[in-house]
Formats: structure tokens, C-alpha cells, sequence
């Protein structure tokens, strides 16, 4: 009976040690200063079209990129410890713009896709956008 109760712990530990590791251990530290400039929902990418191309190219950074989670594997710290939800609307009559909406820090084995492969993804010439901004933290490896 004493073998069978020391297996049986060692494999709930076990257990145990892998949900935390998975669901629960964070992979960076929290940034409290981030977290509140994500809650501003920052612009972090913008692109000048034409008028008729602004209604389709919404729609389809909207498919894209709204009800999903980004890393910015690209950007310098804390950018890589943090999954971004975003928003895509149009400014202006030319412009669309990508908000921040929600920042969490990564748990576990959390894996989301590069926000800048996402964006690079973008046939600039299929949408008509002649210029493209994008925030220097999304690709910049220096200090933000």
C-alpha cells in the first residue's frame, strides 16, 4: 500500500507542476506603466489608402486581426511578454487605423501569432495604401 501512495503523490506533483507551468506561470513580469497605455488604446498602426479602398481594407484587417491575440515578438520588453487584442477603424476618410484594445500577460505555454507578421501580411498594392505607419516598438529592438 506505501509504494502504490508515493507513485500515486508523485504523479499528482507531477500533474500539478505541469497545469501551473501550462495555464497559470507568467512568462514575463507585469508592467503596470504598459498595461495602463494599452488601456488608453493606443494607435499602433496606421494606413493611407484611397477613398473607395478604406471600407474593404477595414473589413479585411478586421478579419484579420480583431478577436485574436498578437505577441509582438518583434518589439523590445515589455512588448514580448504581452498578448494585444486590437481594433481596426477607419480615421478618416483615408485613413485606417489599429488600436490597442486589451493587454494580458502570456501564461504558460500560451502561443499567439507575431502582430508585425500579421500586419507584413498586408498586400499593400491589392488594398491601394501608398504609406504605412507603424509604432517603433513593433519593430524596434532598443529601449522604448
Amino acid at each position: 500500500m506505501v509504494p502504490f501512495v508515493g507513485v500515486f503523490t508523485s504523479l499528482m506533483v507531477s500533474l500539478a507542476i505541469q497545469v501551473y507551468l501550462a495555464y497559470f506561470c507568467a512568462q514575463g513580469v507585469q508592467v503596470p506603466e504598459f498595461e495602463r497605455w494599452c488601456r488608453g488604446k493606443p494607435l499602433v498602426a496606421a494606413f493611407f489608402c484611397s477613398r473607395a479602398e478604406v471600407g474593404p481594407l477595414v473589413a479585411w484587417l478586421r478579419g484579420v486581426l480583431e478577436g485574436r491575440e498578437f505577441v509582438n515578438v518583434e518589439g523590445p520588453f515589455p512588448w514580448t511578454h504581452y498578448r494585444l487584442r486590437l481594433s481596426v477603424e477607419a480615421l478618416d476618410e483615408c485613413v485606417v487605423g489599429v488600436h490597442v484594445v486589451w493587454s494580458g500577460v502570456l501564461r504558460g505555454k500560451q502561443k499567439r501569432p507575431g502582430l508585425l507578421s500579421a500586419l507584413k501580411g498586408l498586400d499593400a498594392a491589392a488594398w491601394g495604401v501608398t504609406e504605412a505607419w507603424l509604432h517603433r516598438d513593433l519593430y524596434s529592438m532598443g529601449p522604448s
